[in-house]
């Protein structure tokens, strides 16, 4: 039961606007790749790199020579799954384990050591958030696709309404409040937001751009599924995300002792 399926629309109108033809059974093994926002030209993927950046460069400076109380942490540093966009590795549900405790101890980790200066590197063009992955023990593509997912929920939220308002009949749609839409740097606390929605079975529906996705090949194992993800990136194993971004950090710390002249790894 694909999204086309159950709201009437064509297929081609899916493609046509970037929007994956999502399950409203199962999840499907996809994942939002950040490299694929940070090396876009795309000028909206822009802003959302910025804005990834913006909100963990909040996260850095709040990790860095400060007491976090438990209830910050929670506001900060957790992230349930968003799933309404019914993506990621769970089988006959749309529902998943999220981000919380062990992320937010080894995102913290990362940030107050290594990694401590991001946001400002000198020698790579942006920041990549993923570093700070590789001191999350057990984090891989999906725990990662959760993180950024949440920093772009607001993205997904209007792209999904704009999608609606221009194919959707209004008795398929309703006016949803959706909570942690949006993050209010003077209040430090994340913000609510009301649109206009696609709604089964009394929950809205999240879509995705469809160029945003990776996927998980080895879970793909029926004929429909390999020739509907036929135009999405292959995503890489989280040994060898880790293993990349392991290499990358490495890398950065040698250029700069390097060039300070020091012999300090």
């Amino acid at each position: 039961m694909y999204f086309s399926e159950v709201f009437g629309i064509d297929p081609e109108v899916m493609e046509r606007e970037n929007a994956f033809d999502i399950s409203l059974v199962s999840d499907l093994p996809l994942f939002i790749d950040p490299f694929l926002i940070f090396q876009s030209s795309n000028p909206s993927y822009r802003k959302l790199h910025d804005s990834i950046v913006r909100y963990v460069k909040f996260l850095q400076a709040k990790s860095i020579g400060n007491s976090i109380a438990s209830h910050q942490m929670q506001e900060w540093f957790h992230f349930k799954e968003v799933k309404q966009n019914w993506l990621g590795f769970s089988v006959g549900t749309n529902r998943g384990n999220g981000l919380k405790t062990t992320f937010a101890k080894g995102a913290i980790a990362g940030l107050v050591g290594p990694v401590k200066d991001f946001g400002s590197e000198g020698i790579t063009k942006g920041s990549h958030v993923e570093r700070m992955f590789l001191f999350a023990s057990g984090t891989g593509k999906d725990g990662l696709s959760d993180f950024i997912t949440n920093l772009c929920k607001e993205f997904l939220l209007t792209f999904t309404a704009g999608f609606a308002k221009r194919h959707l009949n209004d008795n398929q749609c309703m006016e949803m409040r959706v909570p942690r839409v949006s993050f209010n740097y003077e209040s430090e606390r994340w913000q609510e937001g009301t649109f206009r929605l696609p709604v089964y079975r009394t929950e809205y529906v999240l879509l995705t751009p469809t160029n945003l996705l990776t996927h998980a090949i080895p879970w793909i194992n029926r004929p429909e599924l390999f020739q509907k993800f036929g135009g999405i990136v292959d995503s890489m194993e989280d040994s060898h995300l880790r293993g990349q971004v392991n290499d990358y950090l490495w890398l950065i710390r040698l250029k700069r002792t390097f060039s300070d002249g020091g012999s300090r790894v």
